[in-house]
């Protein structure tokens, strides 16, 4: 996910004083402070991108998350049933061959095997549904304090009146050190819902340890530190 490397190619500049201490007050100063904003725009952009909460026809994290809301699944029936169905449906297929040449109390024992499986991977995709749908509160939570940064500073900047000495200022947002300390705890939540949805959607236990892993090695190679 891009954004896990963002997010660690922004770690070193905004938290790392050693770091910031070697471009302060050299020639490269200016040019570390852009790279810095420039990180920082791109995560709140890409946050705010997998947060907006749309129609269906826009596939964003928020989106992909509200059907299996508990208030939504009587109207999302059909659509969790087909994905219901498609977790499931791993049973091992038993050939007309094998029917003709094997004993039918075999074939049987197959069969209840299979529907044994098939059972299990039911009770799975709805735990993992409840896990998804366990990731709304915060999702939303966090889409609500990256929202206004993205609207009326990175997006657009907007200003408003000040009666008090007529003229327009800058509106108020939370300072640069607050927003990064938002995406420092927006993007594990991220992370750990696309993994849950990666899971119900393929069958597969993504782990997200190695991707952090490999996107840390990689910021740490790049901002040379040792």
């Amino acid at each position: 996910m891009r954004l896990v490397q963002y997010y660690q190619m922004l770690v070193h500049p905004w938290a790392n004083q050693t770091l910031i201490a070697r471009f302060n007050k050299t020639e490269r100063a200016r040019g570390f402070e852009m790279i810095r904003a420039s990180l920082l725009d791109t995560c709140i952009l890409a946050i705010t991108k997998l947060l907006l909460d749309g129609e269906d026809t826009n596939p964003s994290l928020l989106t992909l998350v509200r059907p299996f809301l508990v208030g939504n699944r009587s109207r999302r029936a059909e659509f969790l049933q087909i994905l219901e169905h498609d977790y499931s449906d791993w049973h091992r297929h038993i050939s007309p061959q094998e029917r003709q040449n094997n004993p039918e109390w075999l074939i049987k024992a197959m069969e209840e095997q299979n529907e044994k499986d098939a059972e299990a991977c039911r009770r799975e995709f709805w735990e993992r549904s409840d896990a998804i749908a366990a990731d709304w509160p915060k999702l939303a939570q966090a889409a609500d304090k990256i929202r206004p940064v993205r609207n009326q500073w990175v997006a657009h900047f907007e200003v408003e009146y000040d009666s008090s000495n007529k003229k327009y200022k800058p509106v108020d947002l939370p300072s640069l050190f607050t927003v990064y300390r938002t995406i420092e705890e927006v993007v594990p939540i991220i992370t750990e819902s696309v993994s849950h949805l990666a899971g119900l959607f393929k069958g597969l236990d993504i782990g997200t340890d190695q991707l952090v892993q490999l996107a840390k090695q990689d910021a740490t190679a790049f901002w040379e530190i040792s």
